[in-house]
């Protein structure tokens, strides 16, 4: 999935404002619930080079301060380190992109030179995963599923962990749905 298609996937799943207040969101609740789906375009790019890497291509000309998917969100610009740039977290640990590898791990907070998992081999795959985890979420918020029941969340896990690239990401799908 390339950033442009991601970006208007997005933002189709998020769930109607009145299907929100039906399932017992506040009207503010559901607002935010909804912006939590949308990508916001950068009036300039801030100068990433993607060299053909959908997800630094999305990073580099939207702004993904806004979106939270399940416990991962983004920085408003990521920030370089150590040969890795720092694009999100997932409850405080890093996610990063490793230019020498092109793809994408999970950096434990209190030791960023120690990689918890895998997230996926490059930028479309990750793409694709954020999308599988974002449709399954947003069901799962309006109680279209439910992810409290082992034979679902089994389920949704499998999916999402092909979407991310395969059972070397099994890891990371496991931390961010918590099954």
């Amino acid at each position: 999935m390339n950033a442009d298609e991601f970006t208007i996937k997005l933002k189709e799943i998020a769930p109607a404002k009145a299907v929100l207040l039906e399932c017992g969101y506040s009207a503010d609740e559901a607002d935010s619930f909804i912006e939590s789906f949308e990508c916001r375009r950068r009036s300039e790019p801030l100068g990433i080079e993607s060299n053909g890497d959908s997800m630094l291509d999305l990073l580099d000309k939207w702004d993904m301060s806004h979106v939270e998917i399940g416990p991962i969100c983004f920085h408003a610009e990521p920030e370089w380190f150590d040969g890795h740039l720092d694009i999100g977290t997932v409850d405080g640990d890093r996610i990063a992109y490793r230019f020498d590898t092109r793809d994408y791990v999970l950096l434990d907070w209190q030791d960023l030179n120690h990689v918890m998992c895998e997230v996926a081999p490059d930028g479309s795959s990750f793409l694709d995963g954020l999308f599988e985890l974002g449709r399954w979420l947003a069901m799962n918020a309006i109680d279209a599923i439910d992810l409290d029941d082992e034979d679902v969340s089994v389920e949704v896990k499998d999916k999402c962990i092909a979407a991310f690239g395969g059972s070397k990401y099994e890891s990371f799908c496991t931390t961010v749905l918590g099954v």
